[in-house]
């Protein structure tokens, strides 16, 4: 019954269910695996909707929205925070929009910080705007830290500190000390090109600076 369900086999799934052979793992396997009308078929059988934060988050992880949007359409439990911050980390914007405005879902920080990560420059400022969990600092150096020019230059954009600068600036410059890329040390130089531009005379003491 697992395999004709993961696999889309619904007419093995009838058949094994007509011989008496039905489990209540149906639903789970068939969206897991991306088996939509297999997971229509099941949803017909089941007595509950409790399916827990573990299946919703691997519906998730394998980029399944049509199966997403069809258990939130059919009251199924288990929507969590934690599936906006996967969401994100793919790169995933219908997902994390659908998300919000659906479940009322707005990620934890490092819902953000997996964004940031893989360069998702729409889900940031996306995040930025409807989510209160983000870590600014954290995020900025994590952009700075992968050389992505673009998220370094719309959080200097939106947000002003003399420490976010000097965070920022530390942490490109360690990833500079250790990467081997040509291409990634040239992304690298031209964040801390950047940022040295916002930050022209730096203060002797850079510890002693503090967020505005």
């Amino acid at each position: 019954m697992k395999a004709a369900a993961m696999r889309g086999n619904l007419a093995m799934v009838v058949y094994l269910e007509d011989l008496g052979y039905w489990s209540p793992h149906v639903l789970r396997w068939a969206c897991t695996a991306g088996q939509l009308h297999v997971a229509e078929f099941a949803n017909d059988r089941e007595t509950t909707r409790s399916l827990g934060a573990g299946t919703i988050n691997d519906v998730v992880r394998s980029g399944n929205f049509p199966v997403l949007r069809f258990l939130h359409e059919n009251g199924y439990d288990g929507f969590s925070d934690e599936a906006v911050d996967i969401a994100a980390a793919r790169g995933d914007v219908a997902t994390v929009r659908f998300l919000n405005d659906k479940r009322r879902l707005r990620g934890t920080c490092n819902a953000m910080l997996g964004a940031v990560d893989h360069n998702h420059v729409e889900i940031v400022r996306y995040l930025d705007k409807h989510c209160r969990a983000n870590d600014i600092a954290g995020s900025l150096r994590r952009a700075a830290a992968c050389g992505h020019l673009e998220l370094v230059t719309y959080f200097c954009s939106h947000y002003e500190g003399e420490t976010l600068l000097v965070g920022a600036l530390e942490a490109a410059r360690r990833s500079l000390r250790v990467v081997a890329s040509r291409t990634q040390r040239e992304r690298l130089e031209a964040v801390i090109a950047h940022l040295q531009r916002l930050r022209p005379t730096p203060p002797a003491d850079d510890a002693a600076c503090t967020i505005q």
